[in-house]
């Protein structure tokens, strides 16, 4: 049975990206989160003085006076994302999406692509990814990829933005063990709840 190789693409800035805003000026995406105003994401300016996901956004605000605050947009990530997914067929027939939940701080919009079978079309695993990267970088997306031989796996290793081909499952495995709990797509209590146990890798829940 021929075994299925995932490209995962998550894009942790899509919040700002599918906006179309300016990186040079100081601007963030924010998200009321319960009873806080949280920043989601951040232009390249404002990363620059640490104004970055998760950050408080009144407390940046009286840091800098300058600081401009937009808010988060779902129906125009929605579009970005599905337009990526179009996109993204030219490279695969096989392409899963999904968007991130509107109330989350951590969690990121991402497509899955099924590669293996394209590599005799495009010359190969390498060549593949690297005319994938140059396409997404002409696009103007920041983006995180992973490639693993599961969906979930291959999103680890995409928001870990850990480089590596893990085409099989003990490779898989190894590549995952370390990483922290804190990227696995579960709801903030539960992370919080695991950290608080004193889990803090991955390889308690392969074990």
């Amino acid at each position: 049975m021929r075994v299925m190789l995932w490209l995962c693409i998550c894009f942790p800035r899509l919040p700002f990206d599918a906006l179309s805003l300016n990186d040079t000026e100081l601007s963030v995406i924010t998200l009321n989160n319960g009873h806080a105003r949280k920043i989601l994401a951040s232009s390249k300016a404002a990363e620059q003085l640490n104004f970055t996901g998760g950050t408080d956004y009144v407390t940046a605000s009286a840091l800098c006076a300058n600081l401009i605050a937009v808010e988060r947009n779902p129906n125009a990530e929605r579009k970005a994302l599905e337009r990526l997914a179009a996109w993204a067929y030219q490279w695969s027939s096989s392409v899963t999406l999904r968007a991130a939940d509107p109330q989350s701080l951590i969690e990121h919009s991402t497509i899955w692509l099924e590669i293996e079978a394209s590599f005799q079309l495009f010359g190969g695993c390498a060549t593949l990814l690297k005319t994938i990267e140059s396409e997404l970088k002409q696009l103007k997306y920041d983006y995180r990829l992973g490639v693993a031989c599961s969906l979930e796996g291959a999103a680890l290793l995409a928001r870990a933005n850990k480089r590596v081909i893990a085409n099989t499952p003990g490779s898989l495995r190894r590549q995952l063990a370390a990483l922290p709990v804190a990227l696995l797509a579960l709801d903030a209590t539960v992370i919080f709840e695991a950290q608080r146990a004193g889990i803090r890798s991955i390889q308690t829940f392969l074990d």
